[in-house]
Parts: C-alpha cells; sequence; structure tokens
C-alpha cells in the first residue's frame, strides 16, 4: 500500500494547507486484514489544538444510516424477524400520513419516500412535533416512485429496527455488530468518552456554542431529547468503522465470528432500484400482452 499511501498524504496535506479542514482519519482496508490507518493534522485550525490520532472519535453523521440502522434491518430480514413488504404502518402505528398503507419496509431501506421537507427546517420545533411532522406527512410523490434521501425515512427505520428487534436502536447496535466485532470506541453516548479525545465538529451559530461531543445534526440533536434515532448521532473511530467493513468484505465473519449473514450482504450490494424498474417494467409487459392477446 506505499504508493497508495503516498497519494493520501499528498491529497491530504494540501486539503488541510487548502484549509478544507484542519484534519481527519483515512482508512483503507482489505480482505485479508491489511489495514491502512492514517491521522493527519489537529482538533482545529489553531496550532495550539490537539493533533488527531487514529483513535480519535468523529461524529460520523449519516454513516449511522447504514451502520447500524440498515445494517440491522437487513440482518433482521434475512432471519425472518421482518419482511421487504411489511407495511410500516404496522410496525410504527403513529404513521397516519396520506400513504400510509403503502408505505413499505423495502421503501424505507431503498430511500424512496420524498418528504418534501428538511427536517432542519423544524429545528426550532419540540420533538414531539418534529415526529408529529414526519408521522403524517404528505409525501409529494407516492412511495417507491422516486429517490428520495431524507433523514425521516432512516428515522422510520430506526424505530422498525427497535419494534422488531425489542430493544433501543443504540443497544440493538450494541448486542449484533460493536460488541462482537470489539468495536469499543464506537457509540451513541460520546460523553463516555473524555472531549480531549472527541473531535469538535464546528462553530454552529444556532446552537451558539462549539459543537464538541454532541450530535452536529439539528434534527437527530433535538430529537435526542426523547430517544435515538436511525438517522445521525453515532461517533466511531476511522479503526472501528474499518472493523465492520472487513467483515463485510469477508462475507459477514471476523475472527471466526458471524455478525451478519451473508444473504444480508447480498441484499445491501444489489442495486435494490434498478430491480425494481426492471420488475415493474416486467409487469407492464405482461399487463400488455394480456390485453393484445384478449383483443
Amino acid at each position: 500500500m506505499q504508493s497508495l499511501e503516498s497519494a493520501i498524504r499528498k491529497r491530504i496535506v494540501r486539503a488541510i494547507e487548502e484549509r478544507v479542514f484542519p484534519g481527519c482519519v483515512v482508512g483503507v482496508v482489505q480482505s485479508s486484514g491489511e489495514r491502512l490507518v492514517l491521522p493527519f493534522g489537529g482538533f482545529m485550525y489553531e496550532q495550539s489544538a490537539p493533533s488527531v490520532t487514529e483513535d480519535s472519535l468523529f461524529d460520523v453523521a449519516s454513516i449511522t444510516k447504514a451502520i447500524p440502522t440498515a445494517a440491522l434491518a437487513a440482518q433482521f430480514i434475512v432471519e425472518g424477524t421482518l419482511r421487504l413488504d411489511d407495511r410500516v404502518a404496522d410496525l410504527i402505528p403513529s404513521l397516519h400520513g396520506p400513504y400510509q398503507e403503502r408505505i413499505l419496509v423495502r421503501h424505507l431501506l431503498t430511500q424512496t419516500l420524498d418528504f418534501g421537507f428538511r427536517l432542519s427546517s423544524l429545528r426550532e420545533e419540540t420533538p414531539e412535533k418534529i415526529l408529529e411532522r414526519i408521522f403524517e406527512a404528505d409525501l409529494r410523490r407516492p412511495p417507491g416512485e422516486a429517490y428520495a434521501y431524507h433523514n425521516a425515512t432512516s428515522i422510520l427505520l430506526g424505530f422498525v429496527v427497535e419494534r422488531v428487534s425489542s430493544q433501543r436502536l443504540d443497544r440493538a447496535a450494541q448486542e449484533h455488530f460493536f460488541e462482537p466485532l470489539g468495536m469499543r470506541r464506537t457509540t451513541f453516548t460520546p460523553d463516555a468518552f473524555p472531549k480531549a479525545q472527541i473531535i469538535p465538529t464546528e462553530h454552529d451559530p444556532w446552537r451558539g456554542r462549539l459543537i464538541h461531543g454532541e450530535v452536529h445534526d439539528e434534527s437527530a440533536w433535538k430529537l435526542r431529547q426523547k430517544r435515538i434515532v436511525g438517522s445521525a448521532g453515532l461517533f466511531s473511530t476511522a479503526g472501528d468503522l474499518l472493523t465492520f467493513l472487513e467483515m463485510l468484505l469477508n462475507a459477514g465473519t471476523l475472527n471466526g465470528k458471524r455478525c451478519l449473514e451473508k444473504e444480508a450482504i447480498e441484499l445491501m450490494s444489489t442495486n435494490q432500484l434498478f430491480e425494481s424498474a426492471v420488475q415493474a417494467l416486467k409487469s407492464l409487459q405482461d399487463i400488455r400482452l394480456r390485453e393484445t392477446q384478449s383483443r
């Protein structure tokens, strides 16, 4: 990996010099377990700021949507405790929007619910009001019609995971992934670690302070007053995330432990939107063929 390391160092040093960010950690892992973890720069731009290390914790933001939220859902689908075509309203009774009968688990996993609003626009609302807006949303398009990336979709998926596992999202993640994989620096509760080990995110004018050791995403932060959500809020290190990725590269196993079924990984690595489009086209062709034959 020597040439790769050289290329990474050159690019990241330039980015820091251009003040794209004050510091970061870059990680690469192979299925063999060989890995590269390269820390750069400092916590902040000031020269007196602590240096970033391999073990520095970051708010990993929307990685939360995949690790652990969607990965848990995929595992439960393979185990049979959840199905792609389960109606979300059957799992979340509070869902009362106009399309409630048509929203399926597959729409949550494929991000094909178009809410038409950003949750950050509701940051002044109470957690209860934010959830009410999600549950009663009038989608701009029918479920599954088009890809539309929204935090609200992953929040709903997190609720589904909690319903079928009968556990809080963080506890389900700890039991199924973090503990078996030895991801000891991955958590939804960063205050369990000294702030000196956590990278600050930004000076936030809305909260009027430096965001350091608390979730940066506005809606996840506001909802955190009530519960952990599946859209954002996870803190981790480059090394821990590489461990999860190494497990994926090895078909769901690591160090002799199976943490994810092969079928779950196949589900995760299949272009579901393409498959849905092909199935829809086939159904349309079948309908037209029957119409032609009946004439």
